[in-house]
Formats: structure tokens, C-alpha cells, sequence
């Protein structure tokens, strides 16, 4: 892993790992922080504390979900603008900083459920996990999906 992998990838706390084959690095955002309050059973969380995350964590989902709706209403009223080579370089770039920005999310994210999906659900409650994996999942796919469909219809 580069220098820029590595810095790219904030490890919360310490890096999760149960034995040598699963190794697990998180981004620092509010789905890790949830996903991690069910899965280090080692500190007990008080329930409120937990249940806290989890409302922040479904209220950014349903944020994202909002805005995703927005833009594909907005986009079906408004007529595209044609730009001329600078603008449309610029959205280009643009379109493709976010897309290296969101790629390690989704990385991320299918890496989380498949931490979760592979432990022993005795160990923990692996629903909760699993649903704030794919929430994050979802998310980053809707972002990738809306950018290539303004990028195609900007004219």
C-alpha cells in the first residue's frame, strides 16, 4: 500500500483483526464510527451512546437518498448547458476527482460487510453491521451513478 493509500485510509482507533487473514481499515465517517460500536465487543457502549449513532447514521442515509432524488428531478426540468472546451474540461475533472474520491468508499464499504458477513454471529449482532455497510454502499454507488448521468446529459 502507497503513502497515499495509507493516508487515504484513516484508521479508527486500531485497525480491526480477529486473526491473521482478516484485516479491516476504515475511513473516518459516521457509518465507521457506527459500524464500529457493534463490532469491538471488548468496549461496552452504553445503549443510548449506540442508538445515537445509529439515528445519525440513518439520517445521513436518508440525507444522501433526498439529495439523489433532487438532482434526478432537477435534471429532467432543466435544459443542459452547452459549454464551451473550458467548461466542459473542468466538469470533466471535476467528474473525476469525485469519482477517485468515491471509489475507496465503496471499497470500503463491501469490505465492511464482508468483515461482517464472515465473523460468527455469536460473537455479535451482525445484522446492524451488515445494514450500516450497505447503507454506505449505497450511498457511494448513488453518487457514482448521479455523476455519470450529469456527466452524459451536460451537453
Amino acid at each position: 500500500m502507497t503513502t497515499a493509500q495509507k493516508k487515504h485510509y484513516e484508521t479508527i482507533g486500531n485497525e480491526l483483526e480477529e486473526d491473521d487473514s482478516i484485516k479491516l481499515l476504515l475511513q473516518e465517517d459516521i457509518y465507521a464510527l457506527t459500524f464500529l460500536q457493534f463490532i469491538k465487543t471488548k468496549t461496552k457502549l452504553l445503549p443510548s451512546l449506540r442508538k445515537d449513532f445509529v439515528l445519525k447514521c440513518i439520517l445521513t442515509f436518508i440525507i444522501q437518498l433526498s439529495l439523489s432524488i433532487l438532482i434526478f428531478i432537477d435534471s429532467d426540468s432543466a435544459k443542459p448547458v452547452i459549454g464551451n472546451h473550458q467548461l466542459n474540461m473542468t466538469r470533466f475533472l471535476c467528474s473525476v476527482l469525485l469519482h477517485l474520491q468515491i471509489l475507496p468508499e465503496i471499497k470500503t464499504s463491501v469490505e465492511m460487510m464482508r468483515y461482517t458477513v464472515m465473523q460468527d454471529p455469536k460473537a455479535f449482532n451482525v445484522v446492524f453491521p451488515f445494514l450500516i455497510s450497505l447503507m454506505k454502499f449505497i450511498g457511494g454507488i448513488l453518487t457514482e451513478v448521479i455523476n455519470g448521468y450529469k456527466m452524459s446529459t451536460a451537453g
